[in-house]
């Protein structure tokens, strides 16, 4: 005969403890990785409301105006940007009359993007808007500040793709 033991009696299980959340002494600079999010969202929000275009627009003009005709395997590798984000931006700029994607001439599997004339000159007016964006945007930052943080970004981007 078994007999019922109370829940009461029963030994209760040991739940996992939770991590210990670091104090703030033990963090360098908490607020760094928000600083870093803010900057970037405003950044963009300011870069496609002045020149007109997204980011991800801009590196793929740019990158086609320098490199010519290129794979999206290329474009996406380059940017660090998901295959996604690229097509998607590709498939608007070819709506746009921006870039038309061809065939290669070596790989069937494979299609080349490469800017049109419209392309072309859409590039050399973003230029511009680019650089008076710069120029409002850094125009008090020293250029040793400015070499100093693209060094810093640089390597926390190290740390986090090569770490």
């Amino acid at each position: 005969m078994t007999q019922n033991t109370p829940k009461a009696n029963l030994p209760r299980p040991k739940l996992p403890q939770r991590p210990s959340r670091p104090s703030p002494e033990a963090m360098p600079n908490p607020g760094l990785v928000v600083a870093i999010s803010r900057a970037f969202h405003i950044t963009s929000a300011a870069f496609e409301k002045h020149v007109g275009r997204s980011l991800t627009q801009w590196r793929i003009l740019y990158l086609l105006s320098r490199a010519g005709a290129s794979t999206q395997k290329y474009l996406t590798q380059v940017t660090r940007l998901d295959a996604g984000s690229i097509t998607r931006a590709a498939q608007a700029m070819e709506e746009e009359g921006l870039l038309t994607r061809i065939q290669h001439p070596t790989d069937n599997r494979l299609r080349l993007a490469e800017l049109t004339e419209k392309g072309r000159q859409e590039f050399e007016a973003v230029l511009r808007k680019r650089e008076v964006l710069m120029k409002q945007m850094l125009g008090d930052v020293s250029e040793e500040d400015l070499t100093h943080l693209e060094r810093i970004l640089t390597q926390i981007e190290t740390n986090l793709t090569e770490g």
